[in-house]
């Protein structure tokens, strides 16, 4: 089943519905998101001299995970739009993809990205309707906790991190 959007000037775009997502759409969420990580990770540094005194050795240093860009954003919103629209009545051929937003008038994509939002929050892992907990647990097994982190930006409708994210 899908979604039909209405979009400026007649036009229409179909979309899947959020009962009809997949643990498959849910793994190539997850996969496009550490392919965006990866790209931005400090890689580890081994123990080395330090170049003030190098008979001094400065400790290893674990990888550090990156942060993810606007950039980055707007390629996980690419991904997952290509996934969602079945249809359209637009004159770009299918699926979405970085050209098309591109090429679109501005308000059809942020219509597109508002009507994905919960979507993209189901693959993200949040369940529709389920009751928040009143406080986070202390200690979380298995790195199943969520993020904590918040943005001042006004991200609301940008892709937030996965439950269990680093």
């Amino acid at each position: 089943m899908t979604i039909k959007v209405s979009l400026p000037g007649g036009e229409w775009a179909e979309m899947r519905e959020i009962s009809e997502l997949t643990g498959a759409d849910q793994d190539t969420y997850f996969d496009k998101l550490d392919e965006l990580r990866a790209r931005r990770e400090t890689p580890a540094l081994p123990e080395r001299p330090d170049p003030a005194n190098p008979a001094q050795m400065l400790p290893a240093e674990p990888a550090k995970p990156g942060t993810l860009t606007s950039a980055d954003l707007r390629d996980l919103r690419d991904s997952t739009l290509a996934t969602l629209i079945t249809s359209w009545s637009l004159p770009h051929p299918l699926p979405w993809n970085p050209e098309t937003r591109r090429s679109l008038p501005v308000l059809v994509s942020n219509i597109l990205f508002e009507v994905m939002t919960p979507m993209s929050n189901a693959l993200q892992g949040e369940a529709e309707g389920a009751p928040k907990p009143a406080s986070t647990p202390t200690a979380v097994p298995d790195g199943a906790g969520g993020s904590s982190d918040t943005s001042a930006g006004g991200t609301e409708n940008l892709p937030q991190e996965p439950p269990g994210a680093p």
